[in-house]
């Protein structure tokens, strides 16, 4: 569980392979990181791809006898071998009150500076963000918490309240 640009696919990489693969001999750890270890929002981030879009995800999918159309991330996490690990940008106050009980939650923070430099090459990177300012008016908007979808530091409230 991160802010975005914070870690996470590192973090769930590292966290998959001491918990499912520690010594680095699972024939798993070929398949793709998230269907090892599934991005819970995925889905809202596909939403409006086509099958064919979607890829090699949409086929594991239709191995599980799903359709694609109804949601390729939650298919998979929910036939994944458990424990299962997730991975996830979701804020805990869209987390529900059970998992937080019962499951292990790893929270990677990075340092601001690195967060909104990193995050700034990602909106550059992806057209569809559609940022196209500078890197002082990013930082800037970084700051006033208009720079992301997540704000940061809101985040960071509901860990240590």
């Amino acid at each position: 569980m991160t802010v975005p640009k914070a870690g996470t696919t590192w973090t769930q990489e590292v966290v998959w392979t001491m918990r499912k693969n520690p010594n680095l001999d699972n024939p798993t750890s070929s398949l793709p990181l998230h269907v090892r270890s599934p991005y819970l929002e995925g889905d809202i981030l596909a939403e409006g791809l086509s099958v064919e879009e979607k890829g090699g995800f949409a086929e594991v999918t239709k191995q599980q006898g799903k359709d694609p159309n109804k949601g390729v991330f939650l298919n998979i996490a929910r036939v994944a071998e458990r424990p299962r690990i997730f991975k996830t940008h979701l804020s805990f106050s869209f987390i529900s009150d059970t998992a937080l009980s019962k499951a292990k939650i790893v929270y990677t923070i990075r340092d601001p500076r690195d967060l909104c430099l990193s995050y700034h090459h990602h909106m550059r990177l992806f057209k569809n963000e559609g940022y196209t300012g500078s890197l002082d008016q990013y930082v800037d908007a970084f700051l006033e918490d208009s720079a992301t979808r997540q704000e940061p530091v809101d985040f960071m409230d509901e860990v240590y309240p």
